[in-house]
């Protein structure tokens, strides 16, 4: 166990043997920054929410972007950015020994034309960001193949989903947070296999539930007590609009340590089927990580986030899809052997280089031999290190957003004001919804109603504590803090009473 103070904090972390072997399987020198300042750095590349008017710069038709207009980048739309007429190593440079490659690297980032939107093989969604494979969506962010769902973050495999925020294979939901398989409810806090219920939290297999927490396999059920199936409709008629008390709900209401569904020698929360995960949130399927979020099938991969689709040997990355030993870079599509990249497209072999397609052998958007770019490669790794530049993300100030626009505001909020337009409109899709579901239109901003949800989720922190059952000595890492609301229990207590 090494221990070391953080450069951007000041505060301690630790290196275990566990991590240096790690490091030292991608050839990456010990972190300089704690776990919490390179998962902030790495958020503070990517804005998924922050959408701009604009025009594409090359066929000049109106175009919705992630670029602030006055960050005078080049942007192009998808029809023009994936076409033939023109190519990115057009826009490469030669190396200088004599500056510093991390200022050269953005220097490439500035001036090479960027993609306006990352949303692929959708159909009808213009206004989704950091999707694919969604269809008739609207506000979508962090999604993947979704029908007609929209105002949400990390929604997948949904239909009909309205303001939600990670939620799974489900359909008619509303107002949910952290919900899985579920149909036709509203209002939901970490439940699953449930369906036609309400202003509930911690419900498994259950039906027509209402106002309700921690009941499994229930069926009419209200305030915790049952009811009888024929009296049910009429008390849930009302009991409409019942936010305050479907909040306090989690007043000494009995949890879980830890969010965790068939997985083994793990820490963290929202962890599904995993092996050795450790400090690690929102992973399904994952094995041997650490200190990452948001993935999908990764393996052997540390401080990455929004990863999915079986990333491996990736390090010190943020928004990746099917990725082998890939590292430093950031936004990263069915690629290999990348360093300090940035929107590459099913390419490999590729260093300092930025919105490059079906490319190898790139530095600096240049084009090299194979021999040649071994060689140069090879000394850029040496010139970096020498510089103290190898071995992370470049710093926050060379991200092309600006830090409120960006996913590290939700979770390292820095004291600014973000101005929101208080007026919006409501879609067709989104009324019918309301009619369907019969809900009153909503008078928030649907900014601010992410935000409130969002608030709702536990911190993507950890804290040692004992379980709160009596005469119980177990301890454990949770996301509850210690000052939180809830009896938290470990897992032989809490299934105990729960079963």
């Amino acid at each position: 166990m090494i221990n070391q103070t953080c450069l951007t904090c000041s505060g301690q972390f630790s290196i275990a043997a566990a991590d240096e072997t790690f490091y030292k399987k991608v050839a990456a020198p010990h972190p300089k920054n704690c776990p919490r300042c390179r998962l902030q750095r790495r958020l503070a590349f990517r804005n998924e929410r922050a959408l701009y008017p604009d025009e594409c710069d090359k066929c000049h038709k109106a175009i919705i972007s992630l670029y602030e207009p006055k960050s005078h980048l080049t942007v192009y739309c998808q029809t023009c950015w994936w076409g033939d007429d023109w190519d990115p190593a057009d826009y490469g440079q030669d190396i200088d020994w004599s500056r510093s490659l991390l200022e050269q690297y953005l220097e490439v980032r500035k001036r090479v034309p960027r993609l306006a939107l990352v949303a692929m093989n959708s159909e009808n969604s213009g206004y989704t960001n950091m999707c694919a494979d969604n269809k008739d969506c609207y506000l979508l962010f962090a999604a993947e193949n979704n029908e007609n769902c929209s105002y949400g973050k990390l929604v997948q495999k949904c239909k009909d989903c309205f303001d939600n925020c990670f939620i799974y294979d489900s359909e008619l939901l509303y107002e949910c947070i952290n919900c899985r398989n579920c149909y036709r409810s509203i209002y939901l806090q970490d439940c699953q296999d449930s369906r036609e219920c309400g202003y509930s939290i911690g419900l498994k297999g259950c039906s027509n539930v209402w106002l309700s927490n921690n009941l499994h396999n229930k069926q009419y059920y209200i305030r915790n007590k049952p009811v009888k199936p024929e009296d049910y409709p009429k008390l849930v008629a009302g009991l409409q609009e019942c936010y305050v008390e479907w909040r306090k709900l989690n007043q000494d209401r009995i949890v879980k340590y830890a969010n965790t569904i068939k997985s083994d020698d793990c820490t963290g929360d929202y962890l599904t089927d995993c092996k050795r995960v450790y400090d690690s949130y929102d992973v399904t399927s994952g094995q041997d990580i650490r200190y990452c979020t948001d993935a999908l099938t990764p393996k052997d991969s540390y401080d990455c986030s929004f990863f999915y689709y079986n990333p491996e040997l990736c390090y010190n990355c943020l928004s990746m899809l099917e990725t082998y030993n890939v590292h430093y870079s950031t936004f990263i599509f069915y690629a290999r052997d990348v360093e300090y990249g940035d929107q590459v497209h099913n390419s490999h072999d590729i260093l300092l280089s930025s919105c490059v397609r079906n490319k190898q052998y790139l530095i600096l958007n240049k084009a090299y031999s194979e021999t040649l770019y071994k060689e140069l490669q090879k000394k850029c790794i040496e010139k970096m290190t020498a510089d103290g530049e190898y071995g992370e993300l470049p710093p926050i100030s060379h991200s092309l957003f600006a830090y409120a626009d960006t996913v590290a505001q939700e979770y390292f909020q820095k004291d600014m004001q973000t101005v929101i337009d208080k007026s919006f409109k409501f879609t067709r899709a989104e009324q019918a919804f309301y009619d369907l579901m019969k809900l009153p239109q909503p008078t928030e901003h649907p900014e601010l109603r992410h935000r409130r949800r969002m608030a709702l989720r536990n911190p993507r922190t950890l804290w040692e504590r004992q379980c709160m059952n009596q005469n119980c000595h177990n301890r454990f890492h949770t996301t509850y803090a210690p000052d939180s609301v809830e009896r938290v229990y470990c897992e032989t207590c809490y299934q105990q009473v729960m079963y």
